[in-house]
């Protein structure tokens, strides 16, 4: 009888220490099962059934390090921030010296609005000397971090380039052209040539931005100047200044702005435009790849050239922004419309446009970048073309191809080409035209 009870309790013991390892082995299956299937949906952009999978294994294996980083990217790609900074907390708690987590956190604080807190983590990460592109990365978020915490702001761009056209005055494709002097009366009439300029031109692009306590939201005033000076065809020399100001709201995920605006347009040093208005501007993040935009402006044309009149302008538009690695997709399809005030016998310049922009970027080694676009228009005009004695109908493609270069944080070069064809239902409208340009540009 003594004999026995030992032997049973060795038995007794194997059996539970197997078991034992059995569950062990069964619960090391089941948390690699769901960590796998967490990276796997968190590559293909499934972020909430990655989180819940990695949030499942992190129940069964709280201190596995991997577990929770893959936690806190799926949580940061969902904009939970809050979730995922307390997993990227978690591993700077088991080891201090994690330069990639202070990383992580520090732009997670940053977008969750926290750039006070993001800051000392972006430092103590950038003096760890990490690979350039991250080095670069923390640069650009330290900027943002100081024009945000700064109550006044001032920013700007300087562009200064030259243009060679080979259509400077817009000049009809046809040579001769039939114009209705009376019914049953046609008059051909000889048209000139196309006429080749080179065109010298400057923009200043300055902006003002004004915090309040609560970061968010700001007061901007943006000033644009464009100046156009032609070699030869000095009547052709234009200058357009425009003045907007309004309040705006801009946190992690979206953007809005309300502006009142005005413009004043000279040709050959004469007004040939005067404008006031308003326009509002809303851009939303949607995933981290897909952004939307939109934006709506409303203007008072009180026009002052060959044919003086005061219109009204709508302008209206929207569309996608696709990112992903190195490309940028950017499309808008809008319309616009004008009408006049009053009847100042010039119905015939009221029109409706429908149109679609495209723009595709990539960058290139050597911190270049390479575009094309596409502009596509349909116009309906509502009144007889004086003349023709028919109502005009425009469609013009616009293809543009270009290269910009990098070569200081402040200076850039670029250099682009615009082909432009129009067809129209009155000739005198008809034309294509080629402008080639070099610019270089400072930021400030």
């Amino acid at each position: 009888m003594n004999l026995k009870i030992p032997f049973f309790i060795l038995l007794l013991g194997a059996g539970l220490l197997l078991g034992a390892g059995g569950a062990a082995k069964a619960a090391a299956a089941e948390i690699n099962q769901l960590y796998e299937s967490g990276l796997k949906e968190l590559r293909a952009g499934e972020f909430k059934a990655a989180y819940d999978h990695l949030a499942a294994a992190f129940k069964l294996n709280p201190s596995d390090p991997n577990v929770s980083f893959y936690m806190g990217r799926a949580a940061f790609e969902m904009k939970d921030y809050e979730n995922a900074i307390m997993a990227f907390d978690r591993m700077l708690m088991l080891e201090q010296e994690l330069p990639p987590i202070k990383f992580e956190l520090a732009r997670t604080y940053f977008h969750a609005g926290l750039p006070d807190q993001a800051k000392p983590y972006f430092e103590e990460a950038k003096a760890t000397h990490p690979p350039e592109p991250v080095s670069q990365a923390i640069d650009e978020y330290l900027k943002h971090i100081d024009s945000q915490t700064r109550r006044h702001s001032f920013s700007g761009r300087l562009t200064l380039g030259v243009s060679y056209d080979d259509n400077a005055r817009v000049s009809p494709s046809a040579g001769i052209i039939d114009v209705y002097i009376a019914p049953g009366q046609i008059l051909p009439m000889t048209m000139t040539g196309k006429e080749r300029e080179w065109i010298w031109n400057s923009t200043l692009e300055a902006g003002y931005v004004y915090r309040f306590d609560d970061r968010r939201f700001a007061w901007t005033t943006s000033l644009l100047q464009y100046n156009a000076f032609y070699n030869t065809a000095k009547d052709l020399d234009l200058s357009y200044t425009c003045l907007a100001t309004g309040p705006t709201f801009e946190d992690d995920r979206q953007y809005a702005g309300l502006f009142l605006l005005g413009g004043h347009l000279e040709r050959d040093y004469r007004t040939s435009l005067d404008l006031w208005g308003v326009s509002g501007n809303y851009n939303r993040t949607i995933t981290p790849w897909l952004l939307w935009e939109s934006g709506v402006k409303g203007e008072s044309r009180d026009y002052k050239d060959d044919n003086p009149r005061h219109a009204f302008n709508l302008n209206a538009g929207t569309g996608p922004v696709l990112v992903w690695g190195d490309n940028r997709f950017s499309t808008r399809f809008g319309s616009e419309t004008e009408r006049l005030v009053s009847d100042q016998n010039y119905d015939y310049l009221e029109y409706d446009s429908l149109y679609a922009l495209f723009r595709y970027e990539r960058r290139l080694p050597y911190d270049m970048t390479a575009f094309t676009g596409c502009r596509l228009q349909e116009s309906q005009y509502r009144d007889d073309e004086p003349g023709f004695a028919e109502r005009r109908h425009d469609s013009v493609v616009e293809l543009s191809l270009g290269l910009r270069r990098q070569f200081t944080e402040h200076v850039s070069a670029e250099l682009s080409h615009t082909f432009t064809r129009a067809h129209s239902s009155v000739s005198l409208y008809e034309y294509h035209r080629n402008v080639t340009m070099l610019s270089v540009s400072y930021t400030f």
